[in-house]
């Protein structure tokens, strides 16, 4: 066990090419280098990802729920966990979880537009969480696969929300995200 350090890139690129062609043995790949290297962060939020895909979402959480706690820091690792916590109907954990990065609504990073849209989402200010969305996939050039995921939930938005000329309450959050894990493809 190598306590501390981080996974060498030979392991790590052969630990992606299998995650990219969904080969069967990108599980077996994550678990033999955890167990190797278990303090690699990146390590536990590909196993979370993994587990997402495989609609393992408890194990997916706890996955990426100790990416976090490992690096803090990296907000890829938080967005990416608030967001399977919101679609999995989690309000308060992805509250929690995406607060640090959102409240920057005006801010040219697309995560943290993108946060402030779920956040907004979490708050069932749907007008909001539509405009902040869309712009955050405009902002979005650090990890573009997110635009397909959030663009699945911008065309929930706009397909719930009423025409601009009628204000009324749209949907609850829960049933906008209800069919969204089973129409998103990578996270």
């Amino acid at each position: 066990m190598n306590a501390g350090l981080l996974c060498d890139d030979q392991t790590l690129v052969r630990i992606l090419d299998a995650i990219r062609t969904d080969s069967p043995k990108a599980r077996e790949r994550l678990t033999d280098a955890l167990e190797t290297w278990e303090s690699d962060a990146r390590l536990h939020f590909l196993l979370g990802s993994v587990k997402a895909s495989e609609q393992d979402y408890p194990g997916a959480e706890l996955a990426m729920i100790k990416a976090v706690t490992l690096s803090p820091e990296t907000d890829i690792y938080r967005f990416q966990l608030g967001l399977l916590q919101l679609t999995c109907g989690s309000a308060e954990a992805a509250r929690a979880t995406l607060h640090p990065l959102a409240g920057f609504p005006a801010s040219q990073e697309g995560l943290k537009v993108f946060a402030s849209g779920l956040m907004a989402l979490l708050n069932d200010d749907m007008a909001a969480a539509l405009d902040h969305l869309q712009r955050g996939m405009q902002l979005n050039t650090q990890h573009p696969e997110l635009n397909h995921d959030i663009g699945l939930i911008v065309d929930k938005l706009k397909a719930a929300l009423p025409p601009q000329d009628q204000q009324e309450t749209g949907p609850s959050t829960h049933l906008l995200l209800s069919g969204y894990w089973d129409n998103a493809t990578k996270h």
